[in-house]
């Protein structure tokens, strides 16, 4: 069982081209919200199963800009075979945290350029290069859609944003999230902080390579 922050630990994941989108809508986010509403202090919440695969270096290597933080500072290159609509989420909502953050307030300690890294991007200025933590591959329409209405980055590659209905469901998260964090001072969001990172926790499970991804996606779907 593992938490958010464990997972995020100097890891990477991309969602394969063969998944569908994001396809929660608001009544699930709401009931992933009420969890954490319910959820009390010093509790575990199980929010389900977590399947990664991990990528190997001819399938990394094909991650655009990705390969210095992969094979530079040994972060761990992983798909997610299944649970991305709960993981999304939760990131989707990290993020919307983070974003309401004033740049010299810390969330449980941690500035928000700390908490930029962990779980957003890790940047290297001075090369120009960014890599996002979470993420899609790099022909699926969500990928700019995430990085630039979510994550309210500049695009610097020529792919186009394409709304669709999984992107639109993202958008959706979004303005849910923050909706119900409006007005809340530091010391509330930071409370859902903690229950996101530290609180709901995962049965995760890595993918052995000598199996094959598409039957594992199909039988557990």
């Amino acid at each position: 069982m593992k938490s958010i922050q464990e997972i995020f630990d100097n890891s990477l994941f991309r969602i394969p081209d063969y998944q569908r989108g994001y396809a929660w809508k608001e009544d699930q986010i709401d009931d992933f919200w009420q969890d954490l509403k319910n959820l009390q202090d010093g509790k575990q919440h199980f929010t389900g199963t977590l399947t990664f695969e991990v990528a190997t270096e001819e399938q990394w290597e094909n991650w655009p800009g990705d390969q210095w933080i992969i094979g530079g500072m040994n972060y761990s290159p992983y798909y997610v075979v299944d649970g991305q609509q709960r993981l999304t989420t939760a990131i989707i909502l990290l993020n919307v945290l983070i974003d309401m953050m004033e740049e010299d307030e810390q969330m449980l300690y941690q500035t928000k350029s700390d908490l930029i890294q962990k779980y957003i991007y890790r940047q290297n200025e001075r090369q120009n290069l960014k890599s996002y933590i979470f993420g899609y591959e790099k022909d699926n329409p969500s990928y700019e859609f995430l990085k630039t209405k979510i994550f309210k980055q500049t695009s610097v590659s020529s792919y186009a944003v394409h709304e669709t209905t999984y992107t639109s469901n993202l958008g959706t998260a979004d303005e849910v999230f923050r909706g119900h964090l409006k007005g809340l001072p530091l010391i509330h969001r930071e409370k859902v902080f903690r229950k996101v990172t530290q609180q709901i926790k995962f049965d995760l499970k890595v993918i052995e390579n000598d199996l094959d991804i598409f039957v594992v996606f199909q039988t557990m779907n």
